[in-house]
């Protein structure tokens, strides 16, 4: 999500230049949510990038964080889910479908995301920043990630 913002913003030479630079300092990149926060709060590193929600919640536990943004705003990625049309009529791929855009993603949000992007369905939660300026996250595909995936060298 943070190189894709940056490919947007400053073009994927300089975005991959960027991350080429900083991965010099970078202990580990992860595949976890949790991965950076973790290590920040064993202070094994000194900055992390992570999601905000993973930092407000550690800070709301008492570990002394700051949260800081990129000037080119904060990274997002929207999930979705959708039903392939030859199994639109399954009653049981509907009954799963229900519970996954219900009670599943209602629970989720509640118990590990924030942002209000659910309708009619607030989370509030402690120290989380208000005015947050997101990133351009135009062209956020599966395609898309494998591409940049694919031109990832550093690891």
């Amino acid at each position: 999500m943070f190189v894709k913002n940056l490919v947007n913003v400053w073009g994927e030479e300089k975005a991959f230049d960027y991350f080429g630079k900083l991965s010099e300092n970078i202990l580990q990149y992860t595949s976890s949510g949790n991965g950076p926060i973790n290590a920040l709060v064993q202070e094994e590193v000194a900055i992390g990038l992570c999601m905000t929600v993973n930092a407000v919640r550690q800070i709301n536990a008492g570990d002394p964080l700051k949260i800081i943004f990129f000037e080119e705003g904060a990274p997002s990625s929207m999930y979705g889910q959708a039903i392939p049309k030859k199994n639109e009529n399954n009653e049981a791929v509907k009954e799963v479908f229900d519970y996954m855009i219900g009670d599943m993603l209602e629970y989720m949000f509640i118990n590990w995301g924030h942002e209000n992007c659910i309708k009619d369905l607030n989370v509030p939660l402690d120290n989380y920043p208000e005015d947050i300026v997101y990133g351009d996250m135009s062209n956020d595909t599966i395609d898309e990630k494998e591409r940049l995936l694919d031109m990832w060298i550093w690891s």
